[in-house]
């Protein structure tokens, strides 16, 4: 969307590819049209992560219709005096609507080719009695899972005084799916952080974080499945999960689908939940906390189908490496005047 925009706003400059006057005004209005056309064109890419935009395409009035009124907002930009002043637009020619709707149906292309290994993916994994959903056994955005606290209470109970390993506790909540396994390793950084946890459980959660960037179930090795958690540690680490979720669970409720409905959510969620597993293993100060609640929205948020927690943890995502970058900025800055007194 943003190469396309680019493209036309340097396409429609004096000598470049289109035949146009080549005043400024005239290559902003072009590029401006591109991009609303392109939000447009990607409107029909977010009905569906799989099915094509051409499938039951005229079904939907309300959406054709707040398109038709989005186009006739743009020609009155374009077109009506008093706007073109303050918009700072000119008129455009027929043949410049054509090359605007050709460059920024570039998007509704893409997204239809990317959406062919999905749907293949999708047939095989049916065909094996799988799932493409990283979070439970439910496909519908809109069905509220038992409560999650629940399922850790349980597991609390019935430890008996065993430790478990990081494979046990992946048996003992299957059904959830590889997301509580995520959310339980994050826990302990949201409040204290547990000595020796934070290079195993990262390294984890970035491996995890990488598969469902990358669409695919998530995996870990062996080594990691063996890692045993002794039984004071692990209580702890119950005990605090149950208390933190269920305080989320008070506002925690299915809503905003359309976030986890968006093309490619599920991946950026990936990246997300990885980079924040990669940001556990830093050896810096206090740089477990905001990543590992970060981790711990988007993952409630996944199985909760909550689509306000999921934003929220992304942009606690942007907080956290913002602060990384800072930090290296301030130390690299705080050398620099050290080595300079010498």
């Amino acid at each position: 969307m943003a190469a396309g925009t680019l493209l036309v706003l340097y396409a429609s400059l004096s000598g470049a590819m289109i035949e146009a006057p080549g005043n400024l005004r005239y290559a902003q209005t072009m590029a401006f049209t591109t991009l609303i056309l392109s939000q447009l064109f990607n409107v029909f890419n977010a009905r569906s992560d799989e099915q094509s935009a051409f499938q039951g395409l005229f079904q939907n009035r309300s959406l054709w219709g707040a398109i038709g009124l989005s186009l006739a907002f743009q020609g009155a930009v374009i077109y009506v005096p008093f706007l073109q002043s303050a918009f700072s637009t000119v008129r455009l020619s027929c043949f410049d609507w054509f090359v605007c709707a050709a460059v920024a149906s570039s998007v509704l292309w893409l997204r239809e080719c990317s959406k062919i290994p999905v749907r293949a993916m999708a047939k095989r994994a049916a065909a094996k009695g799988g799932s493409l959903d990283m979070t439970s056994p439910r496909g519908d955005l809109r069905v509220k899972p038992p409560p999650l606290s629940s399922d850790l209470q349980k597991l609390l109970d019935h430890l008996d005084g065993n430790s478990l390993t990081i494979g046990d506790l992946e048996q003992a909540l299957r059904w959830r799916g590889f997301a509580i396994l995520i959310l339980l390793m994050a826990i302990p950084f949201c409040i204290i952080p547990v000595p020796g946890l934070s290079t195993p459980f990262g390294i984890a959660i970035f491996l995890m974080g990488g598969r469902i960037a990358c669409g695919r179930k998530p995996w870990l090795p062996g080594f990691i499945f063996k890692i045993e958690i002794p039984h004071p540690r692990l209580e702890r680490l119950l005990k605090a999960g149950v208390g933190v979720v269920r305080r989320l669970e008070k506002v925690v409720k299915p809503r905003m689908h359309f976030i986890q409905n968006w093309p490619g959510m599920m991946h950026l969620i990936g990246v997300s939940i990885a980079s924040g597993g990669l940001l556990l293993m830093l050896p810096l100060p206090f740089s477990n906390w905001l990543p590992a609640w970060a981790i711990l929205f988007l993952t409630t948020g996944m199985m909760e189908k909550d689509g306000l927690l999921v934003l929220v943890g992304h942009c606690l995502t942007l907080i956290s490496w913002g602060l990384v970058v800072l930090s290296w900025m301030v130390g690299a800055k705080g050398l620099e005047k050290l080595f300079n007194l010498f």
